[in-house]
């Protein structure tokens, strides 16, 4: 952009353009093509198309800050990345697995749902799974899986209401828990539909949302 330009133009902003007409030193590129087709009859109008047309031409010759610079990945989380190992190790059994992960409070991945969801389904399929180490992270597993996957894992799962009475409990308080997130999910998704069909509402009619 031409300093002097961008100098007459804020000159006759600030005195007025009835006392001092608007002069263009318009610049040999594309900005002085667009500055010789103002209509200068209307010095107002002219002042405001300058303006405006100098602002498009230098922000369209601006990279925006996030091409700047390289994208920042986020580095998935090491006790993701530390349950996924553990799961893909046969030596270690998965109650004791799902054990440790008690101590790991943080929301999984869908990923890291559905690879864990597969991995207890199959090992109550097993000759001999242990209640008992399952009924103390059934819970923890209910809170942290991917809100995502819920509906899923609440279809999935009340069929597998046996083996001892703690399992039956630990197994009931799981699914409570899985209602609980998956009314909240579905309250939200109604919330969200209302909302966006109030605004749309709105808009036929000409209002603002």
């Amino acid at each position: 952009m031409s300093n002097l330009v961008w100098q007459n133009l804020v000159t006759t902003a600030l005195i007025g353009t009835g006392r001092q007409a608007l002069q263009l030193d318009l610049p040999d590129n594309q900005l002085g093509e667009v500055l010789s087709c103002l209509d200068t009859s209307d010095p107002e109008r002219a002042l405001l198309g300058a303006a405006g047309a100098i602002y498009l031409h230098e922000k369209a010759g601006k990279l925006p800050a996030f091409l700047r610079s390289p994208p920042t990945i986020r580095p998935p989380d090491r006790r993701e990345i530390l349950t996924h190992k553990v799961l893909a190790s046969t030596s270690i059994p998965l109650h004791q697995t799902l054990s440790q992960l008690r101590h790991f409070h943080f929301y999984w991945s869908a990923e890291l749902t559905h690879a864990v969801l597969n991995e207890l389904l199959n090992y109550l399929k097993s000759s001999n799974p242990d209640y008992s180490s399952l009924a103390k992270v059934m819970p923890n597993f209910a809170r942290f899986m991917e809100p995502s996957v819920v509906v899923e894992a609440f279809s999935g799962l009340p069929p597998l209401l046996k083996g001892s009475s703690q399992w039956v409990k630990a197994v009931n308080q799981f699914i409570s828990i899985l209602e609980f997130r998956y009314e909240m999910i579905q309250a939200l998704r109604t919330n969200e539909n209302r909302r966006r069909a109030s605004g749309e509402a709105a808009r036929s009619w000409g209002f603002p949302p």
